[in-house]
Parts: structure tokens; C-alpha cells; sequence
């Protein structure tokens, strides 16, 4: 999991600027910030976000240090250093390193980090997850917590029942006011039991939203190339085919590599690679039925990606059909990116052929001339 955060966090980071227009849903600069009430739901991923308009919509927010305010429906913020001061909304749901929530309105509230401090009423349930936690909050339901050390303030309310789990360093003083305080076993039989897939789901679509809308901005050739795959039944499976042999034949060649010293470090690369592009293979399918679908109707690239990929984690949830939708999707998207790589590799053999002769034509003249 933490090199998931780590992959993300890295990818916000880089994010390249990009021309965005005043009525667009996205926005990525290499600082951002954003004043004036947005009516619609609002993208916005930069090395520096500052949010204090009113969201008529939901927030998503990405990058190195983002600082939310203002009003709005939901707030989905990602970072390295994650401030939410000030904000009115139903639900948060904030992941980073250091995060920080304070003088805010919120109905439910989830974060995961390393370090949290939580300095805000809670007017349901708080679930947190992190190293070091600190809380000084009215809850008006549960606490469920996880982490290494665990402090509660002494202003703390919690009307519902405080869940921790066992063996942490959990700090109550006597002037906190806790309902109920109950100790939960972290074992295989628990984690299993806790695990709820639509949550799972719900946080996968964020992590993978903000990489593929930093890729869409950030790779306008890969996107381009994208869009030209034909929009044929035939084009569609072939193309799965390929990934198909791909998610096959990649492992047996890094193992055969494997047995000889010097292509070590080549099969540990290839299989690096492989993984990676396994994880965002949904990013090139969502893309795919983007722009030859949703985009009729919602003319924003950004937006329209959006709409595609929380239709493709939904219907992952579907009993026995989310199962197939999955595979295939995971084939299509590993051999999109197969294709590209060797359309680049194509691309780049012409280019060398047709500038042979004239290369071969300036190394004559300069031996005459010599």
C-alpha cells in the first residue's frame, strides 16, 4: 500500500503545466489557485493548490501541498502536505503524508497518512488510519482508528464508540469524554471481515483518477495515439488479445532472463515496468471508451475520462460479470500500451531510414570538401 502512495504522490508531483480555459472541469498548473464559485464539479491537480471557492459539485484535488476551504458537495484531496481548514461538506476523503483537518463542517470523514492531526467536529463517523494521530474532535458517531501512536485530546467528544487496535500506544486523558472505547484484533480473519468493497473501490477509483488525468495532461502524443485505435468489436479484442500475450509472456522471458547474470537487472526492470502498467491499465481503457463514447455527450476530455472510469469501477462490482470486466479490461489496457510501444519503436525505424540517405549525403560532401 505504501508504494502505491509513494507511486502516486510522485506522479502529482511532476505534473507538467498545461493551458487550462476558465470553463473547463480541469485545471493543472504549476500553482493553482482557486477563488471564484465553480458551478460544476472541479478537477484540479499542481505542485501547489490553494481552494478557497464555493464547489457547486464535487472537489478533486492533487498534488505536492493542497490547501482546501470553502464550500462544497464532496472533497477528494490527495498530497504530500494535505491542509483542509475551513470546509463545509458532506464527506472527506483526504490521503497524504501530513495531514491536517481544522474548523471545518463535515458530515463523515476518512483519511489515511502518516502523520494526521484531526482538529475539526465530525458530525458521524471518523475512520483514520496513520502512524501518528492526534484528535481533538467532537464526534457525533464512531472513531475507528488505526496507527502506531494514537492520541486523544483532552476536548475530545466522542458520542459513539472509539475502535483501536491492540498493542498501539493509545493516549485517553480524563477530561475526554469517550461512550464507548472497544479493542479490535488485527488478524487475517478480521481484515477480511472489514473489508468493504465498495469503500475499496471508491478509493481505488480516487488513486486512479488523479493518475490518469496527470497522464492525460502530461502525455499528449500516448493520448493522441490512443484516440486513433479504431472503434471496430474487432480492433477491440485483438487488442486485449495482445494484451493477453503480454501479461503471459512477460514473466516467463524476465525469469529466462533471470538465469543469466547480465539480464538480471533487465528482468528486474521489465518486471517493474510490467507492474506498474498492470496497475494503470484501466487509465488506457477508460480512455478508449472516453473518446469514442462519452465524449458525445460530454465534450471534456477531462470530465468525459472521468464519467468512463467510474462507470468501468462500477461495473466491476457486478457479481460474476464484474469478474470478466475486470480480466478484460486489464487485458485491453496492457495491450494498448503494448501497441504504443511498439508504434513508438516503428515510428522511431522510419525516421531512421529516411534520414540514412541524407545523413550518408552530408558524410560525402564533408570528405570531398576535406
Amino acid at each position: 500500500m505504501k508504494k502505491i502512495w509513494v507511486l502516486l504522490l510522485l506522479l502529482v508531483s511532476v505534473v507538467m503545466p498545461v493551458t487550462a480555459k476558465e470553463d473547463n472541469f480541469f485545471a493543472a498548473e504549476g500553482s493553482l489557485e482557486v477563488k471564484e464559485s465553480v458551478d460544476a464539479t472541479t478537477f484540479a491537480a499542481s505542485n501547489n493548490i490553494k481552494s478557497s471557492a464555493q464547489i457547486n459539485g464535487i472537489g478533486f484535488f492533487a498534488g505536492n501541498m493542497v490547501t482546501v476551504s470553502g464550500a462544497s458537495d464532496y472533497v477528494f484531496a490527495a498530497g504530500n502536505i494535505v491542509t483542509i481548514d475551513g470546509v463545509s461538506t458532506n464527506d472527506v476523503f483526504v490521503a497524504g503524508n501530513q495531514l491536517s483537518i481544522q474548523n471545518s463542517t463535515i458530515r463523515d470523514l476518512y483519511a489515511a497518512g502518516t502523520y494526521i492531526t484531526v482538529d475539526s467536529d465530525v458530525e458521524r463517523n471518523l475512520y483514520v488510519a496513520g502512524t501518528n494521530v492526534v484528535i481533538h474532535s467532537h464526534i457525533g458517531g464512531d472513531l475507528k482508528i488505526s496507527g502506531d501512536s494514537i492520541q486523544i485530546g483532552e476536548d475530545t467528544i466522542i458520542d459513539g464508540t472509539l475502535y483501536y487496535p491492540e498493542g498501539v500506544q493509545l493516549t485517553i486523558p480524563d477530561s475526554a469524554i469517550v461512550a464507548n472505547v472497544e479493542e479490535y484484533e488485527l488478524d487475517d480473519d478480521v481484515t477480511i471481515r472489514n473489508i468493504n468493497p465498495v469503500q475499496t473501490m471508491l478509493w481505488s477509483f480516487v488513486f486512479m483518477l488523479v493518475i490518469g488525468l496527470v497522464f492525460l495532461a502530461i502525455n499528449k502524443k500516448a493520448v493522441k495515439d490512443m484516440d486513433e485505435v479504431e472503434q471496430k468489436a474487432g480492433t477491440f479484442f485483438m487488442t486485449a488479445l495482445i494484451g493477453f500475450g503480454t501479461l503471459c509472456l512477460v514473466p516467463i522471458a524476465s525469469i529466462l532472463l533471470m538465469v543469466t547474470i547480465i539480464g538480471v537487472p533487465l528482468a528486474i526492470i521489465s518486471l517493474m515496468i510490467y507492474g506498474i502498467t498492470i496497475y494503470i491499465s484501466a487509465v488506457a481503457t477508460a480512455q478508449y471508451f472516453s473518446h469514442w463514447f462519452v465524449q458525445r455527450a460530454v465534450p471534456n476530455q477531462y470530465f468525459s475520462f472521468a464519467i468512463a472510469l467510474l462507470v468501468l469501477y462500477v461495473a466491476r462490482l457486478i457479481p460474476i460479470i464484474g469478474g470478466f470486466v475486470t480480466f478484460l479490461s486489464l487485458c485491453f489496457g496492457l495491450g494498448m500500451y503494448t501497441v504504443l510501444v511498439i508504434q513508438g519503436m516503428k515510428q522511431k525505424k522510419e525516421t531512421e531510414v529516411k534520414e540514412e540517405p541524407v545523413k550518408r549525403k552530408t558524410e560525402k560532401k564533408d570528405t570531398k570538401e576535406k
